[in-house]
């Protein structure tokens, strides 16, 4: 095994600088400016690497770095990225099937579905992109290979008909791993790691237009969130990295020192000695490395439990129950709780439904509820008082058990001023607060879809 079987809780990291990246534009000036600037060697661990202009853009970029003699490591999910178009048309079946909705809106969604799939297979087929990778000197490129595991639960003798017609048409869903992380290291001395994959609608260049829709720009772009790294604390995201490069059957590249001890050679290519920064924070990197670490799920519920005056959560895809019960908790105990979802711009049709059903609960356990409109928010974030986490994981079964995920816990007062104030003040004003009122006009599900999303998306997902 490239992980320890029961290895000790991550460390609280002092003196490494952090900050908080918000949307495409911050992020990816600070991701392209670091891969310039590297030296010694870039790593990316990648879910989705869209054959996109941003797609190629950073392609470009690691491949000049690595003509230039910088070793360069990718990691990167093709097959789950050749495939992201089959999660825009289950959209369809869900409106076939699982929704309540009228006949003329169905047809005109349906056709939009279909002009949707046939640009994300296009956007989504990337082997091009990854040969001409492959093809480059000092560039080493790895595919996460997961097997696949449909479930396909057979249908009671007394269910309705639709249930036989959906699960004809789509297995009920892949059971599989799947490295959900998204990370970059530079030189082992500065890392990135959130919510971004590469693609357009995560690392766009140019801002979005809070204004505007994103049906009224020229595609859609997507808010989301990333943090930067810089000093020890980028030492265990590097350590993550190599456990799923070597897991991958990349190359045993040298681990390098544990701790920064006398002789620890500052210009190591890899694992370089990191000195702590007088301006730096205490930082731990939590991970959830399937079978062996369920860090992000016993985080995520301690700082539940433990918030005293705020606990503030935006994340897309949220279906856990048992997280759910621990948010009401603490609402129910006087803490002030904003959660923020997707309003319907959200891409998982799953989650949007599943957390839907949720609310009234939330509501009335005094949890402020909150829909961010106009655009899909990915951000996957949560602060408890003066803690905040950013990160890939969201608040469902496969984040905390099944899926590489990745968080950074920055434990700082003047740090989660700062990220409140620039993320969950400015969210809020963009967002529709849903009360108790709203929540039956926001469902438009058949008793099938309730089914569906009890059974298998709370219970699974």
């Amino acid at each position: 095994y490239t992980f320890a079987i029961g290895d000790d809780r991550p460390r609280v990291v002092r003196g490494t600088r952090a900050k908080a990246l918000i949307d495409g534009p911050e992020t990816l000036a600070h991701i392209e400016d670091a891969i310039r600037g590297a030296r010694h060697s870039v790593h990316v661990e990648m879910m989705l690497w869209f054959a996109d202009e941003t797609g190629e853009r950073i392609a470009d970029l690691l491949i000049e770095k690595a003509e230039q003699g910088v070793p360069v490591r990718v990691l990167v999910d093709q097959r789950t990225t050749e495939t992201t178009h089959t999660l825009t048309a289950l959209h369809g079946l869900w409106l076939r099937y699982l929704r309540r909705v009228p006949t003329e809106e169905k047809r005109r969604v349906l056709a939009h579905i279909d002009a949707e799939v046939e640009l994300e297979k296009r956007r989504g087929a990337v082997g091009p992109l990854v040969k001409r990778m492959r093809r480059t000197a000092n560039l080493r490129l790895r595919v996460s290979s997961f097997p696949l595991v449909f479930l396909r639960p057979p249908p009671d003798s007394d269910a309705p008909a639709a249930y036989q017609a959906l699960a004809e048409a789509r297995p009920w869903f892949n059971y599989a791993r799947v490295d959900h992380r998204k990370m970059v290291v530079v030189d082992g001395k500065t890392a990135f790691l959130g919510g971004m994959n590469i693609g357009r609608e995560y690392l766009h260049p140019t801002p979005f237009d809070p204004g505007r829709t994103a049906e009224e720009e020229p595609f859609h772009k997507w808010h989301d969130v990333m943090v930067a790294l810089e000093g020890p604390g980028v030492r265990p995201v590097q350590h993550l990295f190599r456990e799923r490069w070597v897991e991958e059957g990349g190359d045993t590249f040298a681990l390098g020192p544990r701790t920064d001890g006398v002789g620890t050679d500052p210009n190591d290519p890899v694992f370089p000695a990191l000195s702590a920064h007088d301006d730096g924070v205490p930082v731990r990197v939590i991970s959830t490395t399937p079978g062996a670490r369920h860090h992000v799920h016993s985080t995520f519920l301690s700082l539940m439990d433990r918030a005293k005056q705020r606990l503030f959560i935006s994340s897309p895809y949220v279906s856990s129950p048992e997280a759910l019960t621990h948010v009401m908790d603490a609402a129910e105990r006087g803490v002030r709780v904003v959660f923020i979802f997707p309003d319907h711009h959200n891409d998982s049709v799953d989650f949007h439904h599943a957390a839907r059903l949720h609310y009234r609960e939330l509501i009335e356990a005094g949890v402020e509820v909150y829909e961010y409109q106009g655009r899909m928010t990915h951000a996957k974030v949560l602060v408890s008082d003066h803690i905040t986490v950013i990160g890939s994981a969201n608040l469902n079964h496969t984040s905390f058990f099944n899926h590489y995920e990745v968080a950074a816990v920055v434990k700082d007062k003047a740090f989660t001023a700062d990220f409140v104030r620039r993320l969950f003040d400015v969210d809020i004003g963009r967002s529709t607060r849903i009360r108790a009122r709203h929540v039956d006009g926001l469902i438009d599900l058949n008793a099938l879809g309730r089914l569906y999303c009890s059974a298998i998306v709370d219970r699974w997902y």
